[in-house]
């Protein structure tokens, strides 16, 4: 929790809207991956909180930008990109958000 104090108060006040549980998994990620949540708005946010905490740590070699990007996916597509492992998710992100959205369906 000493990670997330450090936080900016507007990336803790997009927290507010995620549950215990999930906050104890955000709160296990790497200071890195906790900074790069703070471009994510509120919902992005809660919807990414609800992924496994395996998906979560794959996030952390995806830089700012590109989970920005990730987070905006729909809850369903987050979901499948569990199975993917870190190269791939990394390599995925990378893609133009249209082509994302594409593989959402």
């Amino acid at each position: 929790m000493e990670k997330l104090a450090k936080l900016d108060s507007n990336t803790l006040d997009k927290l507010s809207k995620v549950n215990k549980d999930e906050l104890e998994k955000l709160a296990k990620l790497p200071s890195e991956t906790l900074n790069k949540l703070s471009k994510v708005n509120k919902d992005e946010l809660e919807k990414l909180a609800k992924l496994d905490s395996e998906t979560l740590n794959k996030l952390s070699k995806v830089n700012k930008d590109e989970l920005e990007k990730l987070a905006k996916l729909d809850s369903n597509t987050l979901d499948k990109l569990s199975k993917v492992n870190k190269d791939e998710l990394e390599k995925l992100a990378k893609l133009p958000s249209e082509t994302l959205n594409k593989l959402s369906k």
